[in-house]
């Protein structure tokens, strides 16, 4: 496989002052997720930011449109100059307004954020195992897919997504891979092979502690879906959760899913960039597939393994 970091774009430390200067009259709480709810407060710093971040968000928007990429990775700066906590929430909001001005942010309906957090710990997931519920773990491999969103008893593929790396409490946290499907070697075969059927597909539940430290589960279950399905002019791949059967053709070989998803794991051309923190990904979901290696070598002592949040489009397509 032949791979390539792609294009890193580096956010203006400008803009994340600016973001810090603005913070305070911007009338929240910046140590409390939950004030994101706040329109006008993130509307207020955006307006500071101003024209700062255009060269950034240009750029990004180029890359997204174009086949052969539709990916853009940005590289959030720190402040040496502000607590830990302080440039944590900083940088976690300036990709928040970054991700803004390229697309129309979906609201997480159950926390009304902007976003959905993921912390992963050891403790989390002894709670998920005891309750007898699927998850991915950090140190497991997870292969490539598509994001999607559960809305209305149905599965949606957002045309975009963000996803962005609080902290990483690994020594190796390995790569980031992007296939674009453009690039994808055997796309046109594997769309003629599929695009016709309807599967069943399992999908991983999502998870989230509410106010009183209970665990709620947001969506999970059996879906019947398109694994590539036609949108207007063309073709949106669907891979995500796990497929159990043909629901339209009960004959259908199912190991030509395994070989499909096969063919696009061991595709020549693939973008890999490193996982690190404070870095931001924006991905065009219905023009490729991601996955990331296991991560290794944990940093003792740490409460969390890896902190992060993901965006989503308002834009989706029903698969």
């Amino acid at each position: 496989m032949e791979s390539n970091q792609g294009i890193i774009l580096e956010a203006s430390a400008v803009a994340l002052k600016i973001t810090a200067d603005t913070i305070n009259r911007a009338g929240f709480d910046k140590y409390n997720w939950a004030a994101l709810t706040n329109e006008r407060a993130i509307d207020f710093i955006d307006d500071a930011i101003g024209s700062t971040l255009d060269p950034i968000t240009d750029s990004a928007k180029k890359a997204l449109m174009d086949p052969a990429q539709g990916l853009a990775v940005i590289s959030i700066p720190s402040r040496d100059e502000v607590d830990q906590a302080t440039d944590m929430w900083m940088g976690s909001l300036l990709a928040l307004i970054i991700s803004k001005r390229i697309y129309a942010i979906r609201t997480d309906p159950h926390t009304s954020l902007p976003f959905t957090i993921y912390n992963a710990s050891s403790e989390g997931e002894a709670l998920l195992k005891k309750n007898g519920i699927k998850y991915y773990s950090p140190e497991q491999n997870l292969g490539f897919h598509t994001d999607g969103i559960v809305s209305e008893k149905q599965l949606w593929s957002p045309n975009f997504a963000s996803i962005y790396n609080v902290y990483l409490g690994y020594k190796k946290p390995g790569n980031f891979h992007w296939i674009p499907f453009a690039l994808w070697d055997e796309f046109e075969k594997w769309k003629r092979e599929l695009a016709s059927r309807r599967f069943k597909v399992n999908i991983t539940p999502i998870t989230y502690k509410n106010a009183n430290s209970e665990l709620k589960i947001t969506s999970e279950g059996e879906f019947e879906v398109s694994l590539m399905r036609f949108n207007e002019d063309h073709c949106i791949p669907f891979f995500n959760g796990e497929v159990t059967s043909c629901a339209s053709h009960p004959d259908f070989d199912m190991e030509m899913v395994k070989r499909m998803l096969t063919s696009l794991a061991t595709n020549k051309t693939c973008i890999s960039t490193s996982l690190r923190p404070r870095c931001l990904f924006i991905l065009n979901n219905w023009l490729g597939a991601h996955a990331r290696d296991i991560f290794e070598d944990p940093l003792d002592g740490v409460k969390y393994t890896r902190s992060f949040f993901r965006m989503m489009s308002k834009k989706a397509a029903c698969v």
